[in-house]
């Protein structure tokens, strides 16, 4: 078989996918207006697309938030799915929140390979009904949101303009490499304003800075647990939350990593509190039975909250009340930075410059180990309860060094 370059393979993948979406979807066929295309019609209802786990959708709560403010009256959905249903449920920005099951996005999206396209059909004509006059898709890679905004009959969509993507909008702008995903998702909704010549009635924001935090990202309300197993945690006075999962396996520190790093926390009179999903119990107590075997270390409080909470709402309250918060580059992490709280993120395939903390980088801290690279390949819905060479590169020292100066 002759030897076909990258860029000729993505090419090919985009005409083939452009053909079963035309095929599965009738209105596509007319629907590839040129870059620029607008309509006059006034914008009275928006939909907002963003298919991504936890951390991504609360990185995209300020360009809700400047939907809203440049929108005020218009009627505004956001379309995500159930994995991230939870971040943006009560958003005071949206007045309608859908769930649909994105392909593509987590490890097991069923159906074969026509799947996505029947998928899309359906929905397609779900969203056709409601008659939307602007379709967003805030995800710069998202080709199947795209498509699915034109084959709606959505007359403006505005995205980014990249490959397989610009194809189905009527108005795009750069997506910038390497700039952080807050600032990405706002310099998109501004090339909207700009476009779509909104004047808001009030001012949508003065400046962005990320190393201040500006604008705040917006997490959902917190709710107290039923249950008492945080009672002693809650008492103590110096509390730290681990949270050591994620949605992908190779983002994962080791276990022995974090029972040394809690060992020592608790040899210090810190109370520890392992906090996650119910998918993530098995790797809590893992972590919990390494820590139980280093008996001498056993001078403070050490809690198994994983599996317990019942919702976001309440882990969200958990993370509120903790003096410190350790993890990876996970949504929960991404909380504590919202809520003010003192965090460690442990880095390694995930490039911190796009997805990293977003506040003050001396309180919301970033660490990869020395001589690492961002490989920007995740392995989501792998079984591993340990991640990948540039995560175990890690070590407790360097950790404990990174605690030592967040705390001071």
């Amino acid at each position: 078989m002759p030897h076909v370059m990258p860029d000729t393979q993505a090419t090919m993948k985009r005409l083939l996918r452009g053909t079963l979406l035309r095929l599965t979807s009738p209105r596509l066929i007319t629907a590839g207006l040129k870059p620029g295309t607008s309509t006059d019609t006034p914008v009275r209802r928006i939909v907002v697309v963003r298919p991504d786990h936890l951390g991504d959708l609360l990185f995209a709560t300020p360009a809700l938030a400047q939907i809203r403010v440049a929108f005020p009256d218009a009627h505004i959905t956001g379309l995500v799915g159930p994995w991230g249903k939870a971040m943006w449920e009560g958003n005071p920005d949206l007045d309608t929140l859908q769930v649909v099951r994105f392909p593509g996005i987590t490890a097991n999206s069923g159906g074969g390979i026509l799947g996505p396209y029947r998928l899309l059909r359906a929905t397609a004509r779900r969203l056709a009904a409601e008659k939307y006059d602007m379709g967003i898709v805030l995800r710069f890679d998202y080709w199947w949101g795209a498509a699915l905004l034109a084959a709606a009959g959505v007359p403006t969509r505005w995205g980014y303009n990249t490959a397989g993507v610009e194809t189905w909008l009527t108005n795009s702008t750069p997506y910038s490499p390497g700039k952080h995903e807050v600032e990405q998702n706002l310099a998109l909704v501004d090339a909207v304003l700009a476009g779509e010549k909104v004047k808001p009635t009030r001012p949508i924001h003065t400046q962005v800075n990320r190393s201040k935090g500006i604008p705040q990202m917006r997490p959902p309300k917190g709710s107290e647990p039923t249950t008492g197993l945080l009672v002693e945690w809650l008492t103590a006075d110096r509390r730290v939350v681990i949270h050591p999962g994620t949605a992908a396996a190779n983002k994962l520190w080791t276990i022995e990593g974090w029972a040394e790093v809690a060992s020592r926390l608790l040899a210090d009179g810190w109370a520890v509190a392992l906090t996650g999903a119910p998918n993530e119990r098995i790797l809590a107590e893992a972590i919990e039975q390494a820590i139980r075997k280093k008996s001498d270390n056993t001078n403070g409080c050490l809690v198994n909250a994983a599996g317990q909470t019942a919702n976001l709402q309440q882990l969200v309250w958990i993370l509120a009340r903790a003096t410190v918060v350790l993890g990876v580059d996970s949504g929960p992490l991404h909380i504590a930075d919202a809520l003010g709280r003192p965090s460690l993120h442990l880095y390694g395939p995930s490039d911190e410059t796009i997805w990293g903390p977003w506040g003050n980088p001396h309180m919301h801290r970033a660490f990869r180990a020395p001589n690492t690279h961002s490989t920007m390949q995740l392995d989501v819905g792998s079984p591993e309860l340990e991640g990948g060479p540039e995560m175990r590169a890690i070590t407790p020292d360097m950790v404990m060094a990174e605690v030592r100066a967040l705390v001071r």
